[in-house]
């Protein structure tokens, strides 16, 4: 359930000769293959030109590489952390006003059963850097729970970063199955909001011609219609 009308209404601004932003879909590789056949896209040892990747539930653009100089080019952006990336969230809460910084090593596991990863704020784990700031706050119409809607910058890439920064602040996502602890609270978010709120709203990075890009792409309407069940708090 995502919305590739934000990425795709400023794509002739933004493609350039080595790469093109695309929303995300559900089978990701195969809707770029046929949707930007390319040099790269049928290339497993390149990731079909992905150069980087979202959470299953997280909808937004994703940079997919239309050739092997763009891939690596891209890919090194990411890994040099030259790519400044800004998420949009719905978090349990009322977040106060003015920007937060949560620097917290996260550890990450995977079940040897289910494959599943799972990370966690831990003094042995890797260094994580993320700030973020209230965007506005709200309170659901019928139980008049306090939500709020929150920025997001990260300037580091560990697993579930937002996700596990922003319970470690107090603040979980709103319908996250993984990291909310309350069984009755998830199901209670499940009613009117199917999904992780979870959504990277804005990309920006130079390209290989040292041009600025910027990548907007708005909330897509799933987000939107859980919105609808809340009430603004002025």
């Amino acid at each position: 359930g995502t919305d590739s009308a934000g990425v795709q209404q400023q794509r002739d601004d933004v493609e350039g000769d080595d790469f093109t932003p695309a929303a995300k879909p559900e089978a990701l590789h195969e809707y770029a293959r046929r949707a930007y056949p390319s040099e790269v896209s049928d290339d497993p040892s390149v990731s079909y030109g992905f150069a980087h990747r979202l959470d299953a539930e997280t909808s937004g653009p994703v940079i997919v590489a239309k050739t092997y100089r763009g891939f690596y080019y891209t890919r090194l952006l990411f890994e040099a952390r030259y790519v400044k990336k800004e998420y949009t969230c719905l978090v349990h809460g009322h977040v106060p006003d003015g920007e937060k910084r949560v620097d917290a090593k996260i550890r990450t596991t995977r079940d040897p059963n289910s494959g599943s990863l799972f990370s966690t704020v831990s003094d042995s784990g890797k260094a994580a850097l993320s700030y973020y700031s209230c965007l506005r706050r709200y309170t659901h119409k019928e139980t008049q729970e306090p939500l709020s809607l929150v920025k997001v910058r990260i300037l580091t890439g560990r697993t579930h970063q937002i996700r596990v920064h922003m319970k470690h602040a107090g603040f979980p996502l709103v319908a996250d199955s993984k990291y909310i602890d309350d069984r009755a609270v998830l199901t209670a978010d499940k009613r009117w909001c199917r999904r992780n709120f979870l959504h990277s709203s804005r990309l920006d990075f130079e390209d290989a011609a040292k041009q600025p890009v910027t990548v907007h792409c708005p909330l897509p309407q799933d987000l939107q219609e859980a919105v609808q069940f809340l009430s603004a708090v002025e």
